[in-house]
Parts: structure tokens; sequence; C-alpha cells
């Protein structure tokens, strides 16, 4: 079972214990930008996207002074420069079976900033495998509990002045790059971090250096100064990932990838 799976499941339970389920909602990452899909009637993630039927809302977090189109099938059914642009979807309306959404966030000159491409909704309204699978995920008690699910737990990627780091989330590689919560970097690291009015941009401070990063963009401003990282900083369920080894660079910090641990260790004095 997958974990996006097991959290569906797990939704379920509690509406069982506590009362009805409002809503079930889940955060797809396909590209640079998160987007979320929401429905009281149910998301069922798939091999390859996710299942839904009825209402559906699609949402994402889009970057600062950007213009987001939320199409669908290669239609735009929305175009806003909200910084949570909502996009309600009755699926009732639609061909039953797979439908492609792509979104886009792009720049005040017209450059794309952000975008998530190719992500499947699919339709389920009528009777069948996928409606059956949809309500028996949302009504039906879970499984004996040592059949449910068992996780791995890894040793962590990222090493910090030759210790293992203590991190909240575990990091990911995207891209041949390996990334972290801005939180957990900068809590082994030391340093600040100051949120942007609407969490749109985020100021990194460690020593006499200010960085200013924006999720969703290569782009950050170092001390003013425009420049690229490696990779783009990454909003995932409600948390901002960062390149390490880029970020660490623009910081003057040193790291080495170790390809036989499989490690990159970061070296750093306070």
């Amino acid at each position: 079972m997958s974990k996006a799976l097991f959290a569906v499941v797990v939704v379920a339970l509690v509406g069982l214990l506590v009362g009805p389920v409002s809503a079930v909602q889940m955060t797809v990452m396909q590209g640079t930008l998160p987007v979320i899909i929401q429905s009281a009637a149910g998301v069922l993630p798939l091999d390859q996207g996710v299942a839904v039927r009825d209402q559906v809302m699609v949402k994402t977090e889009a970057p600062a002074n950007s213009t987001t189109v939320i199409s669908l099938d290669g239609a735009p059914l929305l175009i806003s420069n909200d910084p949570r642009p909502t996009l309600r979807l009755d699926t009732t309306k639609l061909a039953e079976g797979e439908h492609r959404l792509k979104v886009d966030a792009t720049g005040l000159d017209g450059t794309k900033l952000a975008s998530a491409t190719d992500l499947v909704l699919n339709v389920a309204n009528l009777p069948g495998a996928l409606h059956a699978q949809i309500g028996a995920t949302i009504a039906a008690p879970a499984p004996p509990f040592m059949m449910l699910y068992r996780k791995y737990i890894p040793r962590e990627v990222v090493w910090f002045n030759g210790r293992e780091g203590d991190l909240e989330k575990h990091g990911f590689r995207k891209s041949g790059q390996i990334y972290l919560t801005a939180v957990d970097l900068f809590r082994h690291i030391g340093g600040t971090i100051v949120w942007g009015p609407t969490q749109n941009w985020i100021e990194l401070h460690r020593n006499d250096i200010t960085v200013r990063i924006i999720p969703g963009s290569v782009t950050c401003v170092v001390n003013g100064t425009a420049q690229n990282l490696v990779g783009p900083c990454v909003r995932k369920a409600n948390r901002t990932y960062v390149p390490v080894e880029s970020l660490c660079s623009v910081l003057g910090l040193p790291s080495a990838w170790n390809d036989e641990e499989q490690r990159l260790y970061v070296t750093f004095r306070r």
C-alpha cells in the first residue's frame, strides 16, 4: 500500500471514530508546484495520478507576483493573480476516465516561475471498479494493524560536521540535488528564518549573509544581488525544501557528496 493511500485510510478511520469526514485532500508534486486535490467525496491515489468524483477543488500556492493558469486537457479553466488560486471543478460534467491537469505560474515579464504538468485526474462517477475503490477507501474499516503498513526508517542522507542529521522531515533527491526543509538545514547550521507576509518568499539569515528564496523558483537574492541556485526551492506539504549543496555554497559552507556511502556531508562553524 502506498503512503498516500495509507494517509487516506487513516483519515477514513478517524471519520468512523469521531464522525463523518467533511473533506479528503491530497498534495501532489508533479513538477515544481505543489497541487492540492480536495473533494468531500474523496480522493484516491493511483499509480498514475488520483481518482476523483463529484465536486473537486484544485489548489496551489503560487510564487509572489505571478499569474497562475490551471488547464485541463489543454484548455485553460482558471487564470488568477491570487497567491492561492483555487479551481472548482464539477467532474460530473466530464467524461469518465483520464484527464490531464496542468498548472503554470509565470512572472510579470512572462518568465515561467514554476509548473506542475501531466497530472492525471481519473474521473470515476459511474459505478465500477474505481468508484467502488473510492467508496471502500473512505467508508470501510481498515485491515488488521499488522497488515496495514510497515515503514522502513532509513539513515538520513545529510550529515553535519560528521554526524547524522536529526531531521523533522526526511531529505529527498530531485534532479540530482539533495533537498532538506529550510528549517531542518538552519536548525543544524544555525541562523534565522524570516517568512514573508504571505509565505511567498522566505529570508534566510546567517552571519552577514541574507538570502531571499521563492518557492518554485531557482532565483534567489543574496545580499541584494540576484543569482540562481542549481535547482528550484520546492513547497511541499506546507514545508519549503531547499537544494542543500547549492544553498550551502551561497552561504560559504563546504559540502561534499560521498557516492559510496550515499551521503552528503556539510561542514560548518557557528
